[in-house]
């Protein structure tokens, strides 16, 4: 990776159009991916560096969610706080640090797992001494072997279905 390079992955087109008004004024290497739904069908919230909640709740089970598409699974999941990783990198570590002692962590990345947002985050909890469980969701690498989004979906676990039977079996070995 680039040194000082921070990538920004924006959660809907509201989103998109207020980190490119935020790169004008950024002195330091930036990217931003392109939402693949621009529809904007969050609530408008300021832009800033960092993590956003969308979803808050009790229950100790959150949602990492790195790209609109994989936001759009985790919010419909049930009773969990979904957090949007609208920077990608760097990680907001003072959100990782928050919820390291989570019941379970599950890492949603619109994108391939192998070295990837998930694995990262795995490592930095790992390092932090984290007990919680952390799982990631995302594409495995031989990904090209359909042009078929939902089915690339499907075949990567990349549901909403996934992440609720995670949460079902997971929480039953951790309590």
């Amino acid at each position: 990776a680039m040194p000082d390079l921070t990538v920004l992955q924006p959660k809907d087109g509201d989103e998109f159009v207020k980190m490119l008004d935020f790169s004008l004024y950024f002195d330091a290497p930036l990217a931003i991916r392109y939402p693949k739904n621009y529809y904007n069908v969050y609530p408008s919230t300021d832009f800033r560096l960092g993590w956003e909640y969308v979803i808050r709740s009790e229950s100790g089970v959150y949602v990492i969610a790195a790209g609109n598409r994989a936001l759009d699974i985790a919010v419909v999941a049930g009773d969990v706080s979904v957090i949007s990783a609208r920077t990608i990198q760097p990680f907001d570590e003072s959100v990782l640090n928050e919820i390291s002692d989570a019941k379970l962590i599950i890492t949603v990345e619109d994108g391939i797992k192998t070295g990837g947002f998930g694995e990262r985050v795995l490592a930095y909890l790992y390092e932090k001494g984290s007990r919680a469980k952390i799982v990631g969701i995302g594409y495995d690498f031989d990904r090209s072997k359909t042009l078929d989004e939902a089915k690339a979906a499907s075949d990567n676990g990349f549901t909403t279905q996934n992440i609720r039977d995670i949460i079902e079996n997971t929480i039953k070995t951790v309590e």
